[in-house]
C-alpha cells in the first residue's frame, strides 16, 4: 500500500513526538563511590553502594600495558544487589596512562533493576577505584 507524502510526514512526526515523550519520562540518578581493588584474587567480590543500592561487585578484565603502564583494558562486570533482588550486567573499556586506568562502562538491569541502565566512568589510581555516573530508569 502506497502512502502519500503527507501521511508519511505525519507518521514521522508522531514517531518523533512519542520518542521524545519516552525520553522525557526517563529519570536519572547520579552516583559516585569508591572501592579498593585487589587484582589477582580469583572470584573476589567487593561490596559497594551505588545510588542507594548495596551491591556485590564482580568483574573480569583484560589489561594490556607496557612497562610504563600505558595500554588498554576491557572486560565485563556484574553488580548484584546484596538482597538478591536484581543486578546490572555490562561491559567496560578504556585506556591506561602511566598506570592510571580510565574507563567508560554501561550495563543493563534485571530483576528489581529491570528497565534501568547504569553508565559512567571508572578511574583506578593505585587500586582505589572511583566509579561515577548515573542510573537511567526507563
Amino acid at each position: 500500500m502506497k502512502r502519500s507524502k503527507w501521511t508519511q510526514n505525519i507518521l514521522i512526526i508522531a514517531s518523533l513526538i512519542a520518542a521524545g515523550l519516552a525520553m522525557a519520562e526517563a529519570t536519572r540518578t547520579a552516583f559516585s563511590t569508591q572501592v579498593t581493588i585487589e587484582l589477582g584474587v580469583p572470584e573476589k567480590v567487593w561490596p559497594v553502594t551505588i545510588a542507594g543500592v548495596a551491591v556485590h561487585f564482580r568483574g573480569v578484565v583484560s589489561y594490556n600495558a607496557d612497562a610504563e603502564g600505558n595500554g588498554t583494558d576491557n572486560g565485563t562486570f556484574l553488580y548484584t544487589a546484596i538482597d538478591g533482588s536484581g543486578s546490572w550486567e555490562g561491559r567496560f573499556s578504556g585506556i591506561a596512562t602511566g598506570g592510571l586506568v580510565s574507563n567508560r562502562f554501561v550495563g543493563q538491569g534485571s530483576g528489581a533493576l529491570d528497565r534501568t541502565t547504569i553508565q559512567g566512568t571508572y578511574v583506578d589510581s593505585g587500586f582505589v577505584a572511583t566509579l561515577s555516573g548515573e542510573i537511567l530508569k526507563h
